[in-house]
C-alpha cells in the first residue's frame, strides 16, 4: 500500500498516452520507474510500475526480490540519520540527481507519509544525501550504482502517543489557567 500511493499507476493517462501515476512527473516523464527499492527483514526488493517491456503505457504493481537477507544493520550504518529502529525503508533512485529527479523523489516521499499516517504508521523522510552516503547506500542494499538513491522513506512503527483524544486532552489542559 507504501508502494503503490507513493509511486503506483492509476486509471487515468497522461501525456502521450502514458498510464499515469499517484503522483506529479515533470512531462510523464516517470524518471523513478524499477528504481525504487524497499529495504525489509526479508531482503531488499525492487518495486515495479511498469510490465517486464517497460512500455510506459503498461501499468504493474510487482515487488521483485533483488537480494535475499537483512540489509538493514548495513543500510542504517550507511546513512545515519536514519531512524534506526524503523522496520522497513524505501530508497527512492534515478538516473542522475538532477531536479526533476529530486522533485519527483519528493513528491513520492510526501505520499509515502501520508499513506502511513493515514495507517497510523511512522513515517520519516531523510533527503539531502550526501555522495558519500549515495555511494555507502548502493553497496549496502547491493543495487546497482546507476540507480542512485536521492531519498529515504522510513516506515512501520506504529504511531505513539500521536491522536486526535491526545491532542484534544493537551489542548483542554494547556487552556488551563
Amino acid at each position: 500500500q507504501l508502494a503503490w500511493a507513493s509511486y503506483g499507476n492509476t486509471p487515468h493517462n497522461a501525456s502521450g498516452g502514458r498510464a499515469a501515476l499517484t503522483v506529479a512527473s515533470a512531462v510523464a516523464n516517470y524518471y523513478l520507474t524499477g528504481r525504487i527499492y524497499i529495504v525489509r527483514p526479508e531482503g531488499v526488493e525492487r518495486y515495479h510500475i511498469r510490465l517486464p517491456s517497460g512500455q510506459p503505457t503498461t501499468r504493474d504493481h510487482r515487488i521483485e526480490r533483488v537480494t535475499d537477507g537483512d540489509r538493514r544493520p548495513q543500510f542504517r550504518a550507511a546513512v545515519a540519520r536514519i531512524p534506526q529502529t524503523a522496520p522497513a525503508y524505501f530508497v527512492y533512485s534515478a538516473t542522475t540527481a538532477n531536479r526533476w529527479q529530486l522533485i519527483e523523489a519528493g513528491y513520492c516521499a510526501a505520499s509515502a507519509l501520508l499513506q502511513a499516517a493515514s495507517l497510523d504508521l511512522q513515517g520519516h523522510l531523510t533527503a539531502n544525501l550526501t555522495s558519500a552516503e549515495r555511494t555507502a547506500i548502493i553497496n549496502a542494499l547491493g543495487i546497482p550504482a546507476s540507480d542512485i538513491p536521492l531519498e529515504v522513506f522510513s516506515a512501520g512503527e506504529a504511531l505513539v502517543g500521536v491522536g486526535e483524544k491526545n491532542q484534544d486532552t493537551a489542548i483542554e489542559m494547556s487552556a488551563l489557567p
